[in-house]
């Protein structure tokens, strides 16, 4: 019998792709999947920002949870940002307040975040965003749902930008799955 959390996660799957499969505009899918994602995961807040190849900055798409203070804390500069997860690795950051990787720990502070996980945006092995999923309380993500946000983190509607332009986009329409992603076997290049 299926868990609980698996039922809840395979509930939000089903609610994400419904959205994807929809004729909504990219924002509105973005804010959807952010949305779902801290709902189901518990999360006190996520954000997904996306790759500016013009000014070598992440701007912000879609967010929830989080203060507008927060959200307009300055510029997040590609190179001071989490570069592992540009790299297409997610990154988890257990103190975020104390973590070197930080560029903004003293806002992170007063908005009461405690851990953070940084999931790469990826379309035709390209690093296009970065979702980020955060917490009040100290927590460590378990792969599962490192495995849940993963697929929802790039609609496939999402396209890597031209060079001196940004992100492209399209109609969203979502890839048919025939299974959710906590099922499917990891890679030995796990996160």
């Amino acid at each position: 019998m299926m868990a609980f959390k698996e039922r809840m996660y395979l509930r939000s799957f089903q609610e994400i792709s419904k959205v994807l499969s929809s004729t909504l505009s990219v924002e509105e899918v973005l804010d959807h999947i952010v949305r779902q994602t801290t709902d189901v995961m518990n999360l006190k807040g996520a954000t997904i920002r996306l790759v500016n190849p013009k000014t070598n900055q992440l701007e912000l798409a879609a967010a929830h949870g989080l203060s507008e203070k927060y959200l307009n804390k300055g510029t997040v500069d590609l190179d001071k940002s989490v570069t592992d997860a540009l790299s297409g690795r997610p990154v988890a950051i257990f103190d975020a307040v104390n973590d070197q990787r930080m560029q903004y720990p003293q806002e992170a502070k007063e908005e009461g975040i405690a851990t953070l996980v940084a999931i790469p945006m990826v379309s035709k092995g390209q690093v296009i965003g970065v979702m980020r999923l955060v917490t009040a309380e100290p927590r460590e993500f378990t792969m599962e749902e490192v495995d849940f946000a993963r697929p929802s983190a790039t609609p496939r509607c999402m396209k890597p930008a031209p060079r001196n332009s940004t992100f492209s986009k399209a109609s969203c329409r979502s890839p048919r799955r025939s299974t959710p992603p906590w099922t499917s076997r990891r890679s030995s290049t796990s996160w």
